[in-house]
Formats: structure tokens, sequence, C-alpha cells
């Protein structure tokens, strides 16, 4: 008898613990929200000194990037260069955070497009 009063305590435990945890996981909410803003693409035939700063409250999303011929065209992010065609996309950008296209310009038939999709931050 003790052990049946025993198990269904046990079940009833964990019944108001499942009950808890869902009313706590139900009532939980980020922070922020992201809402589609805009699509940019960047390019390299602008000069390397040209890049975009990520506007305050947005939130960038590389989702790729395509070089003619990375031997000459890198993605150029907060201060590092990198070949397009041996990085892995999606690259996340915060605000402030800085990103370019750059080209060695004694060849300038090769060009690099970045393509960027920008949210906007949403706070509840």
């Amino acid at each position: 008898m003790k052990q049946f009063m025993f198990t269904k305590t046990n079940k009833m435990i964990k019944k108001l613990l499942l009950i808890i945890c869902l009313f706590v996981g139900l009532n939980t909410f980020a922070q922020n929200r992201l809402e589609f803003n805009q699509v940019i693409n960047i390019s390299s035939d602008t000069p390397a000194s040209d890049k975009d700063t990520v506007p305050q409250n947005k939130v960038w999303k590389i989702v790729g990037a395509f070089s003619t011929n990375s031997s000459y065209t890198n993605i150029w992010i907060n201060g590092l260069n990198m070949d397009p065609n041996s990085y892995y996309f999606p690259y996340w950008l915060k605000e402030g955070e800085i990103v370019g296209a750059t080209e060695n310009w004694q060849y300038a038939t090769n060009q690099l497009e970045i393509s960027i999709i920008e949210f906007n931050i949403i706070t509840d």
C-alpha cells in the first residue's frame, strides 16, 4: 500500500513540475525581435576606402559573396580581409561593425559582390 501511495505522489509531483515548467516557458519572452528591412548589395566597384557600417538598431546578415577571382578580391569585416570562396556564410554583424569589398586595383577586372539582408531590431 505504501508503494502505491509513493508512486501516486511521484506522478502528482511530476505533473506539477511539468505544469510549472510549461507556465514559465510560455511566459518567457526574448529581449528583441528581428524584422526584415531590406537587401543590400556591396560591390568592389567602390573604392576600398568605402566601408559600410551597420546602422544603429540594425543587424546585417551576410548571406553570401561571389568573386570572379578570390586572389585579388576580399571581404573586409572589422579589419580582417577574408577570402569569400573559403568562408562559410551566413555571417552576422551587429550595429557599429564594418564591412566592405576590397580588391587589388591592379587587377580591376575582378569583382566581388556581397549580399546582405538588413533587419530592424524591434524591442518589446
